[in-house]
């Protein structure tokens, strides 16, 4: 009985993380109502995230504000690129589609690789802000890099993404854990992409990436 109550007991450790999973969900949620501070409150759930997949937890509440904190600038700025972006190609794949001159059917086609681009680079973006110091230019292009070399494990996340998103539509209770288990999974492999270019000093931060 007493090995049943104790906190290394598989299910309470499975317990626990599922509310630390709830709970970054609804400060997500909550931080993102703005809108522009989207991409520093993304920032912040994969700050968490990443600590969660290599069991470095702590205080979600404490974890995740900080983070914010820290990347509300650089966050702010990327989500509103990322954002800004996403509409004006959304807007050109719709005005493109359907066209019948050669033109246009070659810029739709344009439209669908640079779409492409868009989503791998996104599902680095905002861990590589949690996990290093750069330029915002520099994360960009850390993230569209990684996508491309590691795109067997782009691949996986896209699937997985897609199977989570798809679960969710048809059991809506899900939408409360949704952003947290998306990321929580998505951290899971970035962190195995991320290991080569993390180097820790005696304080244990990681290295700029260069």
């Amino acid at each position: 009985m007493e090995r049943f109550f104790s906190l290394d007991n598989p299910v309470w450790n499975f317990l626990g993380k599922t509310w630390d999973v709830l709970w970054v969900s609804i400060l997500w949620f909550v931080c993102s109502i703005p809108i522009v501070t989207l991409g520093a409150s993304t920032s912040a759930l994969y700050y968490v995230g990443l600590k969660l997949t290599k069991n470095e937890e702590g205080y979600v509440t404490k974890q995740f504000f900080h983070a914010f904190k820290q990347n509300l600038k650089p966050g702010t700025i990327l989500g509103v690129m990322a954002i800004a972006f996403g509409v004006l190609w959304a807007f050109n794949i719709r005005f493109y589609a359907g066209k019948e001159d050669s033109l246009y059917k070659v810029m739709f086609i344009l439209m669908l690789v640079v779409g492409w681009m868009y989503i791998i680079t996104i599902h680095y973006l905002f861990a590589a802000l949690a996990q290093f110091h750069n330029t915002i230019k520099g994360y960009i292009k850390f993230s569209f890099m990684l996508a491309v070399q590691k795109l067997g494990w782009t691949f996986l996340m896209i699937i997985i993404n897609v199977l989570i998103i798809l679960a969710t539509s048809l059991f809506l209770p899900l939408i409360l854990v949704l952003p947290g288990l998306i990321v929580v999974t998505n951290c899971s492999i970035i962190n195995r992409c991320f290991k080569p270019y993390i180097v820790q000093d005696e304080d244990q931060t990681a290295e700029e990436i260069r």
